[in-house]
């Protein structure tokens, strides 16, 4: 009989552990409603979701309280209650999506509540950040956005370059005559860009989400809208002018819906499929065009989705 229960308490500890463990490398781990599941479904859920790296464990509400006790993560103590299971995944988007797919495919299975980081969001969340696009393409409009007014600038600054040259020259000569030191501060200043960079590698996908945001608001710009860069090499036209700077070769692509033909629902079949959209947004995008699909992708990607939606009777750009 002492044998029984030192085996059930180490049992009880190993499961302790393997949960402190995942909720400690977890980006984002979901509690679910699995009443009504057979061994079949739940088979099934864990096959649609491992592609997208989530890991699903039923775990007794007892032996989670204890190991989000330990790991400091308690945001979801109090929604412990009835049959649960826990999806962990290393990517918040592609796993809220993963589960959000599968309440359509089985309308037993619930989602209760999540831990996003350290911070408790609802159901209503998870469906939200199913939406949202994946990581990669939110930096690629995060840096867009960063990249749309240093564009203008430069754009401004192109043409009377060589005067521009022969004033900071002068500018120069002015600062080394009095003493002025124009490199003053230029190690710290390279500091700060560095740390800016790492700050804005470091953010999760809700806050590089509302950055997006806030600077479109900030700046009156789109992301979608960023120019190629103009060559800074160029000087103004006639005798003896230096030729342009060979253009950079364009590694990032915009998928736009021109027009979505006779077949409007094929085509917002197509719009769900290559992006995390639900049925009414899908619908508002189409009906919304010309209007961007995919922002920010590779070429390859990007031929692929507008070959689909060609197939589907739609208009398309890759730009």
């Amino acid at each position: 009989m002492a044998k029984s229960r030192v085996k059930a308490r180490s049992e009880k500890d190993a499961a302790i552990d393997g949960l402190v463990e995942r909720l400690a490398r977890a980006e984002i781990a979901v509690l679910t409603e699995y009443r009504g599941l057979s061994v079949a479904d739940l088979q099934d859920l864990r096959g649609r979701l491992r592609p997208a790296g989530v890991e699903y464990v039923v775990a007794k509400n007892t032996l989670t309280r204890f190991a989000a006790e330990r790991t400091g993560r308690t945001g979801i103590v109090d929604d412990l209650v009835g049959p649960t299971a826990i999806a962990f995944g290393a990517d918040p988007v592609a796993t809220a999506k993963a589960l959000q797919d599968y309440t359509r495919v089985n309308r037993t299975f619930l989602l209760k509540a999540a831990l996003l980081g350290d911070r408790r969001i609802d159901p209503k969340e998870v469906e939200q950040l199913a939406t949202l696009p994946p990581i990669d393409q939110l930096r690629g409009r995060l840096f867009g956005m960063i990249v749309s007014p240093l564009q203008s600038t430069v754009t401004v600054l192109s043409a009377p370059l060589a005067g521009l040259a022969r004033v900071l020259d002068a500018r120069r000569t002015v600062l080394e005559e009095t003493g002025g030191d124009a490199a003053s501060g230029g190690g710290e200043h390279m500091a700060q860009v560095d740390d800016l960079v790492k700050s804005l590698g470091d953010l999760k996908v809700l806050d590089l989400a509302a950055l997006v945001k806030r600077l479109e608001e900030e700046w009156g710009v789109s992301a979608a809208a960023v120019a190629a860069p103009v060559a800074l090499g160029a000087a103004p036209g006639g005798d003896g002018a230096a030729a342009a700077a060979p253009a950079e070769a364009q590694t990032e692509f915009d998928v736009v819906l021109k027009d979505f033909g006779a077949k409007k629902i094929e085509v917002i079949k197509v719009v769900r499929e290559l992006t995390s959209l639900g049925l009414k947004e899908a619908k508002d995008l189409v009906e919304a065009a010309p209007k961007s699909v995919l922002e920010g992708v590779a070429k390859d990607a990007a031929d692929a989705a507008a070959g689909k939606l060609r197939d589907a009777g739609a208009t398309v750009d890759v730009t």
